[in-house]
């Protein structure tokens, strides 16, 4: 039995997927303190003995010999965290418990560190145990990462009890999938600024949504440049002009590149503040003609309630454009929804996670829930 710590965070997931799908494992405990509302949707798809919420660890431990190994990705990872009480607590106390349980019980212990211990580098970044002390962490959250390792060392030196094998990670900038859920500390373009949550922090809304236009020509030109050395002709058109990176958004040229055989990625949103990233999907769809909107998300289609909350939710193959308005559901915005209805264009909502949904949606298989066809519900 393996002990995952973190096991819903972003790097705790991809490891589970790892346990799961590569090395055949199901029997794992996860361990985690889940904040926030969607973040069940990174254990969804995993396959799992148990669930523990992390201040139940230990106790159930207390009844437990057979486990195998502990992963422990479990820690307060926001490194503008400034609270050094609760960094003391979750990222060394925590730690040092389970490093201990470890040792007595002969178990292996794999820890979350962080290149957050380097600091700004004026140190290099040798791990040599000797030299651990003279690394400076730039604040709090690097500090409690630091301060477990040099701990950990200290363990060894004074010849005191340790788990059979031991190592920790040092992480520098992660990415990729499952990090939706980390707002501020997520690293993808996109998610530099949402002008909604901008704007409840003070900012004009008008400035942050075109800072959050600007962050989406950052993934389309990502974007394009891994089309591009898969060898797939992509063209970005951005609906802000910014010639010396991509083309202006012109529909005609939009058509003739896709009739060439090009992929088009349009970025900037629509090029006007106040109108979300939904409505611009629904609005490029109809100029350009498309046969449908893919609507890929963190959930695999839409639920009569949330599945986080009712193990008994049910999902819908089918839905009417009048039934996701009038009920409310969020699967696009309003203004999306009903300028699809307007031009006759179906959404498709599907897990972009998980491998080969994309092919299915494309080749018209079942996949997710299909929005403005027959509807299940009256």
């Amino acid at each position: 039995m393996i002990i995952l710590t973190g096991g819903a965070g972003m790097i705790g997931s991809v490891i589970a997927w790892h346990l799961n799908s590569i090395l055949g494992r199901k029997d794992i405990i996860v361990v985690d303190d889940i904040q926030d509302q969607d973040q069940w949707n990174n254990l969804s798809k995993r396959t799992y003995i148990d669930y523990l919420d992390k201040d139940d660890l230990f106790p159930w431990l207390e009844k437990k010999q057979d486990i195998e190994a502990i992963i422990h990705m479990g820690a307060i990872s926001a490194t503008t965290e400034t609270d050094f009480n609760k960094l003391l607590k979750q990222n060394i106390r925590y730690s040092q418990n389970l490093w201990r349980y470890a040792s007595d019980h002969n178990v292996p212990f794999l820890y979350a560190s962080s290149a957050a211990t380097y600091g700004g580098g004026e140190f290099g970044y040798d791990d040599n145990e000797a030299e651990l002390r003279k690394l400076r962490p730039l604040n709090a959250y690097g500090y409690s990462k630091q301060f477990f390792d040099q701990w950990a060392v200290q363990q060894v030196l004074a010849k005191e009890k340790t788990p059979p094998q031991w190592c920790g990670f040092k992480f520098f900038n992660v990415y990729g999938p499952n990090e939706y859920h980390k707002d501020r500390m997520a690293s993808v373009g996109g998610n530099i600024f949402r002008g909604v949550k901008a704007a409840s922090a003070g900012m004009d809304r008008a400035t942050a949504d075109y800072i959050g236009m600007i962050a989406t020509v950052m993934n389309a030109m990502t974007l394009q440049d891994a089309l591009e050395r898969a060898q797939v002709p992509t063209r970005v058109l951005t609906a802000i002009a910014m010639q010396e990176l991509a083309e202006p958004y012109i529909r005609r040229r939009a058509i003739r590149h896709l009739e060439k055989g090009r992929v088009v990625v349009f970025g900037a949103g629509s090029g006007n503040p106040f109108f979300t990233t939904d409505t611009t999907a629904a609005l490029r769809a109809a100029e350009i003609d498309a046969e449908v909107v893919f609507k890929a998300t963190k959930v695999d289609g839409v639920y009569d309630s949330d599945p986080s909350h009712n193990p008994n939710a049910r999902r819908f193959q089918s839905l009417t454009y009048g039934h996701v308005l009038t009920h409310d559901l969020r699967v696009m915005d309003g203004t999306a929804i009903a300028l699809c209805k307007e031009n006759n264009i179906p959404i498709v909502v599907f897990d972009l996670s998980v491998a080969g949904n994309i092919v299915r949606a494309v080749k018209g298989e079942p996949v997710g829930t299909l929005v403005g066809g027959f509807c299940e519900v009256s």
